[in-house]
């Protein structure tokens, strides 16, 4: 829940990331910020702050996958079973 209607901020990013959200997927180069709004909060159970290097997410119950954020804060990896990080990894076609 926000307080503010986040389509024009949306509307800002570059449009491989504004696709990678309409995907409900992450992309590499995304920032935290862009992530979250892609596919949602990570768990505070299974990650102490947003700031973190790593995210470890879940897509169900067995398709855990962990976010790797770069020093830049932008994302660098996805990693997990194979599967699950190509249902949630957004690689546009060329």
């Amino acid at each position: 829940m926000v307080n503010v209607d986040p389509t024009a901020r949306i509307n800002g990013y570059p449009r491989p990331i504004q696709a990678a959200i309409s995907a409900g997927r992450v992309t590499v180069g995304m920032t935290r910020e862009q992530a979250i709004v892609a596919i949602g909060y990570p768990l505070t159970s299974e990650n102490a702050s947003t700031t973190e290097p790593v995210w470890r997410m879940w897509r169900s119950s067995r398709g855990e996958y962990d976010l790797h954020f770069e020093p830049n804060g932008r994302l660098g990896s996805v990693t997990g079973e194979p599967e699950v990080v190509n249902a949630m990894l957004y690689q546009p076609s060329h």
